[in-house]
């Protein structure tokens, strides 16, 4: 069995280990990614891999032209969660990692796309089945929560038109389909 990699010898958020001659990498469970996407006028809107709720408009540039935040609390890891995502790694490492670095909250956002008027819509994480998003328009404003029964692909963006939103769902098959939904206003309670 290799030695545990050390934290030193990786990127930040990323387990490394080296098995004969080849090395692999992969980001550690749960570990805060940075988003954004491009909007129409060439605005750059992200946020950084910290787990926080932090989104910047800047030009392409460099320039900071907009800040804004949600106060959206973090899902837990439960420890049944944890132990499973060790369990996979250690299978396809064959080795020990350095555990302490998967944190005990899932990211808060995992995904961002805009809309063609440059609405911001941002997954969270939620304990919610399904896919949970705060949108934000252009000026940063919270405009509201969309909660969808369906899981769309996270590595595919949805797209909104008006109120209708498409986006590549799989079945318990893994087929993928495109949904198309319609965004209804519900008041809040």
């Amino acid at each position: 069995v290799p030695p545990p990699v050390k934290p030193s010898d990786q990127l930040r958020g990323t387990y490394t280990w080296s098995r004969g001659t080849s090395r692999t990498m992969t980001t550690v469970p749960y570990w805060p990614g940075a988003v954004g996407a491009l909007d129409p006028r060439r605005h750059y809107w992200g946020k950084s891999d910290r787990n926080d709720f932090v989104f910047a408009r800047t030009t392409l540039a460099g320039d900071t032209t907009l800040i804004f935040e949600s106060q959206r609390p973090h899902a837990l890891v439960t420890q049944h969660e944890r132990d499973s995502v060790i369990a996979a790694l250690r299978k396809s490492s064959g080795t020990e990692l350095d555990w302490s670095q998967t944190p005990g909250s899932k990211p808060i956002v995992t995904q961002a796309f805009l809309t063609d008027e440059g609405v911001v819509w941002a997954r969270v994480t939620t304990n919610i089945p399904g896919a949970t998003y705060d949108v934000f328009g252009d000026d940063g404003r919270y405009k509201g929560t969309a909660v969808l029964e369906m899981r769309p692909n996270a590595f595919l963006n949805p797209i909104v038109r008006g109120k209708l939103f498409y986006a590549v769902v799989h079945d318990e098959l893994d087929v993928a389909y495109v949904m198309r939904g319609r965004l209804v206003d519900r008041p809040r309670e």
